[in-house]
Order: C-alpha cells, then structure tokens, then sequence
C-alpha cells in the first residue's frame, strides 16, 4: 500500500502499490503534475514473452488527483533509477536488468531504447541539463557511460584512475559541463565534459581522495552535497569542505536539494528522512521511515516532500506549510518619538495537511516576536522582518514583509 498525504487527507491508494517490493525512485516531472514512481521486488524474472513483469512496473502519478495515468512495463528486475527530461516530454529509467529505457512521457510508450549496453545491473541514471543526454552507472562498473537520449549511440565512457573505485553515486553539474562521480573506496572524480560529443570521452580534472560518498546531489550554485554517514558540502573546484554536519546512524543513500538551495533533505539505511537548514548546519526536522530510506524528492515549487524505500512499499508525501507575512505597510511615527507600535499579520499562513505550531518574526536573523499578529514596536526606518511557520511535522517556510515608518 502506498500512503499519500496531501491536502489534510490521508488515504491509501491501492492502485500504487508495488507489491510486496521496495521503492527505490522518486521523480517529479518539471512542472510538478506528474510523480514517477520506481521500484520493484528484489528477485528478478527471465525476460520471457509471457512472463509477468508487472511487479517492476514503473507508475506515472497525478499529483493532483493521485490518479495513475500510465503503468510503464518492460523491466524484469526492480527499477532502480528513473529521471524527467528537463522539458518533461521523456522519462528515462533503468534497473538491475542492465537495460535502459526513454519513454514518452505524455504516451507512456518506449521512445527509444539504447543497444549493445552493458549488461550489469545500473544503480542510477541522470539527464544533462539540455535534455540531450543521459549518464548512468553500475555498482559493479569502474566507469560512467554517457547516451545520446534521442539516437541510442553511446557518446561517451567516463573512466578513472583508482582501481578500486566502483561507482557509488553520479551527479550531473547544473550548468551541464561537468559529472560527479563518487567511487566505493572514498575517491570523488569530477570529468569536464563540455566537448564530450567530439572527443568521446570526459577531461578527468579532479581526483580528491578521503571523500567517501554513498549519494551526491549538485546545488545551482555548484556546490556539491556528499552523503556518508555525515552530510558533507563541497567546493567541487578544489575538494574543500564547506560546511559539514550529521544525525543519520548509517549510511546516507539519497539525497535531494530544496528548489531554495538552502534546504537539504537526506535519506539512508537508518530508516530516518531528516531536512537540515544548510546556511545554519541544523536539523529542521525528522520522520522515521524504517527499516530503510532509498529515494527523497521535492516537488519543484518546493512545496511537497516525498520519500520511499523499504517499508510495505509506502511513497509518503508530505506538505510543506506555507508561510504570509501580510502585505508591506507603511505608518508614520505618530508622537514624533522615533518609534511606533506596528501590528504584523501572519493569519493567512497555512498548513494543508496538518497545523502551524509555531510563528517566528525575525529581523537581521534576531527573533523579535512570536505569534500570529504581534505586536512590535520599530524605530523610524525602512524594516524588512521575515516570518518562519513550522507545522506539526517539523517543517518550515519563510516569507517577508517590508514595513516602512516615517518621521
């Protein structure tokens, strides 16, 4: 059964059960109307016409209506990863069955499927930023393969210098010129791969060792997020570390970036999804999945959060609240004494699936009040105060206001 939180309704949906399987992807399509959902069980059957391969089906969700509006079938092992396009026309996907399949998005039909790829069993798969391309990569495999998503022609193999470095995890740069890949024995590899079509192959700038990573995640603004045991941010240029924080008990296996680049939530094999405020390196809040997490994703606006893994085969989505500071206002010092007594107003703040427990009012990151509609006394001046609301589960949002006092 597979829970779906949304809009202050909790109801089972039958319909998107995987039976008796695991979750292993979650994907929002680019506008947010479509989740894809990824999985399967952990046995896989022989590619034989006939055979029921409708366990490893991968749905296609309203996530309006929470309607399945396609049931992709040609798997016959779990889907291990699946990927929109950035236009949100194809959906990519590919599993322990070693194959790789492009599907119409709008269809639900196989647009395309690359030949002559290799046959071990692919742990992830990822767009290029333009749409043209794919990247994947196994467990089993020292090397990331590049497809061009139209063709099917192989465009590029990725390869390192370590050995031992089997693939963990593979992250495409949001400007499109470079991959990411962390290997098994604690390497982070970064490829420039701006002429890749012409040369075949990625310029392997960067090699940084002592950077063990179960899960990467690239921000907008290049930094890079690494999940071990702890959660590392990382100038990918020069292999520092920004900012370093921790709470999970085990192994971080996916991580996932809030459109706000602040953000992070993370999921691993302690069964726990946990969302950190990265410009302060603290723990916003937390739910117990168990027994363990292996997708986490934000709805493009930001305003939902959903995660699967191993748990009856539940996807939970839950609702992030949202946060109104009222219109900007603008008053005069009435007494002429520097100061007045101005009313803020966050009465039209909501949660959809739950309730505010609390209203923050900060200014220059000092709290000056608490509440729905506190009163607060400010000095002649322009003043831009910013509301944070956290509902019942621990989740926040943040809006501001302008109010300016004249003489």
């Amino acid at each position: 059964m597979v829970l779906l939180t949304r809009l202050g309704i909790l109801t089972s949906a039958q319909d998107w059960s995987l039976r008796g399987a695991e979750v292993r992807s979650l994907d929002y399509s680019p506008d947010g109307n479509y989740l894809a959902i990824g999985g399967g069980p952990f046995a896989c059957v022989p590619p034989d016409e006939g055979i029921d391969i409708s366990p490893f089906a991968i749905r296609i969700i309203d996530t309006q209506t929470g309607a399945i509006l396609h049931t992709l079938e040609a798997h016959h092992c779990a889907v291990s990863a699946i990927s929109w396009s950035p236009d949100g026309s194809q959906l990519a996907s590919t599993g322990d069955d070693g194959r790789i399949y492009i599907w119409n998005g709008t269809t639900g039909e196989i647009a395309m499927r690359p030949q002559g790829t290799d046959p071990r069993p692919k742990a992830g798969i990822t767009w290029d930023p333009d749409g043209h391309m794919v990247a994947e990569f196994s467990f089993q495999d020292q090397i990331v393969r590049i497809w061009d998503s139209t063709s099917g022609e192989l465009i590029a193999i990725l390869q390192h210098n370590n050995p031992d470095g089997l693939i963990n995890a593979i992250a495409w740069r949001p400007d499109g010129t470079q991959i990411a890949a962390a290997d098994q024995s604690g390497f982070l590899h970064i490829w420039d791969i701006t002429n890749v079509r012409t040369t075949g192959n990625g310029m392997l700038l960067a090699t940084y060792t002592s950077l063990s990573a179960a899960s990467l995640a690239w921000r907008s603004d290049g930094l890079l997020a690494l999940g071990t045991r702890e959660i590392l941010i990382v100038n990918p240029d020069t292999g520092n570390i920004v900012n370093q924080f921790s709470g999970h008990s085990n192994a971080i296996i996916t991580l996932a970036w809030h459109p706000d680049g602040i953000r992070l939530a993370s999921g691993g094999l302690d069964g726990m999804v946990r969302v950190w405020d990265t410009s302060t390196n603290t723990l916003i809040t937390s739910f117990d999945y168990g027994p363990y997490v292996r997708a986490v994703t934000w709805s493009p606006d930001g305003n939902t959060l959903a995660y699967g893994g191993v748990a009856n085969e539940d996807v939970t989505i839950r609702q992030v609240p949202t946060a109104h500071a009222g219109p900007d206002q603008t008053i005069t010092d009435a007494d002429g004494d520097g100061e007045e007594i101005v009313t803020l107003d966050g009465s039209k703040s909501s949660d959809s699936d739950g309730a505010l427990v609390n209203y923050s009012w900060t200014e220059d990151d000092v709290e000056i009040a608490i509440g729905v509609s506190p009163r607060v006394e400010l000095a002649v001046g322009i003043h831009t105060i910013m509301l944070t609301v956290t509902d019942n589960d621990g989740l926040t949002d943040t809006d501001t206001v302008t109010i300016t006092v004249f003489e």
